[in-house]
Formats: structure tokens, sequence, C-alpha cells
């Protein structure tokens, strides 16, 4: 509990599990069996009336089918079936997990071993604490848990920012305009902000009567996004940008074979503000639904920094952007982007489900449309730390500290 609580408790027994002991009991008869750690409780006092009774041979064998101190009431035990290598299983037959535990069959992989336990926290710890030296085989639902949790395990390190390689960063992105990194959100951070999207989008398809592909001020509209997108490694590597970063602009947008568009070149000019306010440098005023748009002075776009997450492996096949390396120096009119671009190799940028692209805004840049039936969703993200000329202000300005 992350606060301390006061209430009645009966206690009928004491367990000690790895060097530390637990009390058990109940707050009333009828209520489910609780287990306190001892070391955890504050303070206690006798009460002046009756506990109440239970049978202690209830208690008898109340951990016989668990590892630790977990009880399910009323689970059965389930068979659990797993594999431990050569080097590790005299360790594993010595001390063994559980005391169900027995040796099945030996082969070349090495020793199958069985038990019968409840599926519980430790039984899981237990297992994971073997790292590779084994392997579950049955159940299912335990092997998937495995699976999955050494995968996050791995991407703990995979998505472990090198801050040697990051403080390149800001000369890196004023030489070339962008800059790819595959390695910045988990697979479980892009579950939640996945699922947090289409359960929005569920409900506006529905509002809407047709699937909606796009959503403008993101993190106005679904608030909780803001903490899984702007995570750690974000802010790290904002950080090496300078100080006083906020961001200016979140929107996502998918490109499924249902809604597929080919994007032409041009530089990501207009930024959202709150009103229109005619300012000296603030040109081309428009306004699409609640939407207030303007282009403000090229130092403003100079000090802006897009970050394009991810949410898909993205490829040229299904719309990856093609950019124009180092075209990103000064604002192009019409005639000045036609020639580039006729005159430039193109590359295109590639990125991996959970990396980022990071470019600046005034990089040329297009996108085909999708060839491979595929999604690509996208959360585009722009930030400076830069304010407006005085009357204007960033239409969904929010720290990110």
């Amino acid at each position: 509990a992350r606060q301390a609580q006061t209430f009645t408790f009966h206690p009928f027994l004491l367990k000690e599990h790895r060097n530390r002991w637990f009390i058990v009991g109940k707050r009333k008869e009828r209520l489910p069996t609780l287990v306190l750690a001892l070391d955890r409780i504050i303070s206690l006092k006798d009460l002046e009336k009756p506990v109440c009774y239970v049978d202690p041979a209830l208690f008898s064998n109340y951990f016989e089918h668990v590892i630790g101190v977990t009880v399910n009431e009323g689970h059965a035990p389930i068979e659990v079936l797993f594999v431990a290598n050569h080097a590790n299983a005299p360790y594993i037959e010595t001390k063994p997990l559980h005391h169900s535990q027995k040796v099945i069959s030996r082969n070349d992989e090495g020793v199958t071993f069985q038990m019968y336990v409840q599926h519980n926290f430790e039984l899981e710890r237990d297992i994971l604490a073997q790292g590779e030296r084994i392997k579950v085989v049955a159940p299912e639902r335990l092997r998937s848990i495995i699976r999955e949790r050494l995968s996050h395990s791995l991407e703990v390190y995979t998505t472990d920012l090198d801050s040697k390689a990051i403080k390149h960063y800001p000369k890196r992105l004023a030489s070339k305009g962008y800059i790819v990194n595959n390695h910045i959100f988990s697979k479980k951070s892009l579950n939640i902000i996945g699922k947090l999207i289409h359960e929005y989008k569920k409900i506006q398809d529905a509002v809407e009567e047709k699937p909606v592909f796009a959503v403008r001020k993101l993190f106005k509209t679904i608030p909780q996004l803001k903490e899984f997108c702007i995570n750690h490694n974000l802010k790290k590597i904002l950080n090496t940008f300078g100080e006083g970063y906020f961001l200016t602009k979140a929107l996502y947008f998918d490109k499924p074979p249902q809604s597929n568009w080919y994007v032409t070149w041009h530089q990501d000019l207009p930024i959202n503000v709150t009103h229109k306010e005619e300012q000296e440098g603030y040109t081309g005023w428009t306004k699409k639904g609640d939407v207030i748009s303007v282009i403000p002075p090229k130092s403003i776009l100079d000090n802006t920094i897009t970050i394009r997450i991810h949410l898909d492996d993205t490829t040229l096949a299904n719309g990856a952007l093609k950019i124009i390396p180092g075209s990103h120096k000064k604002i192009h009119t019409d005639e000045d982007i036609q020639t580039i671009t006729e005159s430039s190799l193109a590359q295109a940028v590639e990125v991996s489900k959970g990396g980022i692209h990071i470019m600046k805004p005034l990089l040329l840049h297009s996108s085909s449309k999708v060839t491979n039936q595929k999604h690509r969703r996208v959360i585009h993200l722009e930030f400076n730390n830069i304010e407006l000329a005085d009357g204007l202000d960033w239409s969904e300005r929010e720290d990110i500290v």
C-alpha cells in the first residue's frame, strides 16, 4: 500500500519466506485471508474484544500449493512443465522451486521438471530469476507471460539512450535536418498508447459515422497520452538541444489502405495559435475549424524541433517520408522546391516501430501512397523554447517537465 491503513486484524499463523516474516489472518471471519509482512506494520495494539474463531486445521496446508506467500483461495494448482539446461539442472534438482517438483525426462536439451502449483507472482519471479537457463513448456498462459516479461526486460536495455551518442544530435540536426533513432519506446508503452488512441477512435468513429484517421490537438483531446509519449528518452533528447523546450503541437494520423494519399514536396511552415492578431513577420493566416494557423518569422521555425513517434514499422512501401537532406536552411519558393527536388537525390526515412524521426520543419519532405496495405500510424509532436510576438500565444503549449 502507498498509504498506511488502520484496521482490526485477527492473526492465526506466522509464515517465513526468504528471511521475511508474514502474519496470516482475517479482518472478519467471512472475509478472505490476508497475508501481511511484519516489517511493514507500523504499530499494533490489543483489542478488548474476542478474536473471531477459525479452525487452525484450515491453515495446516494453506501454503501447500504455492511458491511464496501469495495464495489465490479457491484456485486449484496447475501443472507446470519447464526445461532446465544441463548446467543449471543439478542446482534446481537439489534446491527445488516447490516440494511437488519432480524430474519427468532428460534429453539433449536438458532436464524437464514437473510441479503442481498455483499461478502467482512468486512463481513468475522465481522462473524469471533463472533467466535463459530454464524454459517454460506449459501451461501456455504462463509461457506467454514469461516470454513477454523477458521481452520487456530486454527493451529496458535496448531503449536505454547512449548519452555520449545523443550529445552530437544538435550538430547532426543542424547539418542534415533529420535524425532517426529506432529504440525509444518499448512495446509495453506502444501498447498503452495504441489502446488509448483506439478507445478514442472507436467513440469518434461512431459519432462521425465513418473512420477517423487523424486527431488534432492530441494531448488536449486524449490527455492521458502525454505521459507515455513524452517519456524519459524524449525529455533527455530535448535537453541536448537546450533548456526550456515546451510542446507547441501534437497530432495523430494514420495512413491505412482506405485513407491513402500522396503528399507533395513541402516544408512545414504554419504554426497554431490561440487567436488571430496581425503582427510584423507573421503571414499567411488560415483557419480550419477551430485551428488558427500562421507562418511565423524564420527564427521561430529554425528553433522548432519536430519529433515523429512511429507506432508501426514504416517503410517506403507504407508511406515513409522522403526527404532532401540539408534542405532546411531557408524557406523555399515553389520554384525553388521544384528545382531542388528535380535535381536532388531523395532519401526515404524508414523508421522501426517504437522509433522516432527528429526533423527540422523546413526540411523538404513528401510521402507516397501506401502500397503494402499496412497502417502507418504516427504521432507528430513539435517543440520550441521561443515565445511568440506580444499578443500571440501557442494554442497547444504544454510544459514537458
